[in-house]
């Protein structure tokens, strides 16, 4: 049994560990947003492309468009909720980094959403990460349902 004999090395220990677990809540949430937007471009191509091989009426293009954009507006709003998880577990890894409040070792909550800048959902929902795919993939929608059309 090693017994420490200076109790920094073990504070500075348990320090390590605890913004690798931090570490690994982040890079959760940037792994889950990548996976939604993979997702979502799989999904959107695939009922595209259902759709190319069914005839359908202006209407039923019309129908299925509005469905396609409800459901990457639904993506975008999972993908914005996932990005302002980051964004708030990234101040809570520089506030235990930089010491700059009492902060109990080994609480994974992250800040309030009130506490921390731009880590609201709307304001990660028009992010350039966020908004910038999903727009540009919303375009593309758009142009592949106007060649459904012709």
């Amino acid at each position: 049994m090693v017994i420490l004999e200076d109790p920094e090395i073990c504070v500075s220990e348990d320090l390590r560990f605890y913004l690798g677990m931090i570490q690994g809540c982040i890079g959760r949430m940037a792994s889950y947003s990548c996976a939604f937007k993979g997702g979502c471009g799989a999904f959107l191509l695939a009922l595209l492309a259902l759709l190319q091989q069914a005839e359908l009426t202006v209407a039923e293009v019309h129908f299925s468009f509005l469905a396609i954009l409800l459901s990457a507006l639904l993506f975008a709003m999972i993908d914005a909720y996932y990005l302002s998880l980051e964004r708030r577990y990234r101040v809570r890894y520089a506030e235990v980094v930089d010491n700059k409040r009492a902060i109990e070792l080994f609480d994974m909550a992250p800040p309030a959403a009130s506490h921390v800048e731009r880590s609201r959902v709307v304001d990660a929902l028009f992010s350039c990460s966020v908004g910038g795919f999903y727009l540009s993939l919303g375009f593309l929608n758009i142009g592949l349902s106007v060649l459904l059309l012709v």
